[in-house]
């Protein structure tokens, strides 16, 4: 058995790679970390990721935790998708990563981020200097496809998997969305569903908001510009 740290965005990977941890006995944090440059996708990714955290605790008691890690203010509108992995790195050793035997990203075969695996070992090894011990960080997705994790994801996660990068709130509380199908993500999916048959995130329920408070938040970030500045942390507020 080991003490696991996961980068958590409700995401097909992630969320298969949390899944198949707690499959093999494993103790799970998952890190949620918030890029606020679009607002509903914020609010979709929090609201259906604690639906996936009440799953993984029935099915795994007190094998998972979820952590809502630090919060990005980034422009709205910025594309974010490379950048984002420099901010998963701080916020995951902000979540006392020295404590875990692993820290683990979930990145697939194709993926945008597969080509840049070392700089991002590197990237781990240079900030590392701020935590007692540094932790090994792994990417035990790398030779799966997508279509593999989907196959072997149960249907009851992957009905909550989130992808759409502009999704559309259609009721306030509870809350309820509908994909924008024009975004990369939606894009990418569609032509992985019509290639490979893949279903995920499809089914969109009624979600309940939770309490931010049960959650440990971490310090924010703004990004305007090139400029980058930590400030306290806030409580994550979702209506």
């Amino acid at each position: 058995m080991k003490r696991v740290l996961i980068s958590f965005s409700g995401g097909l990977d992630s969320t298969y790679l949390v899944y198949d941890n707690l499959k093999n006995g494993n103790i799970v944090t998952g890190v949620y970390t918030t890029i606020e440059n679009n607002v509903n996708k914020t609010r979709v990714e929090l609201n259906q990721i604690k639906k996936l955290e009440k799953l993984f605790l029935e099915e795994f008691p007190n094998n998972f935790n979820l952590e809502i890690g630090m919060k990005i203010n980034a422009q709205s509108g910025n594309d974010v998708t490379m950048k984002q992995i420099s901010i998963w790195i701080i916020s995951l050793l902000y979540s006392r990563s020295s404590t875990y035997d692993e820290v683990q990203i979930g990145a697939v075969m194709n993926d945008d981020m597969i080509s840049f695996l070392d700089d991002i070992k590197n990237l781990w090894d240079a900030f590392s200097f701020v935590v007692p011990k540094k932790t090994p960080l792994i990417f035990p997705l790398m030779k799966k496809s997508k279509c593999e994790i989907s196959n072997l994801l149960p249907q009851k996660y992957k009905d909550l998997v989130v992808f759409c990068e502009d999704p559309k709130i259609i009721n306030d509380i509870p809350l309820l969305f509908e994909n924008c199908n024009n975004c990369h993500s939606c894009k990418r999916y569609k032509y992985e569903s019509d290639l490979w048959g893949l279903t995920y995130g499809q089914i969109q329920q009624n979600i309940s908001d939770s309490d931010p408070a049960a959650y440990p938040t971490y310090p924010t970030i703004k990004i305007m510009g090139s400029d980058v500045d930590l400030e306290p942390a806030e409580n994550v507020n979702i209506h």
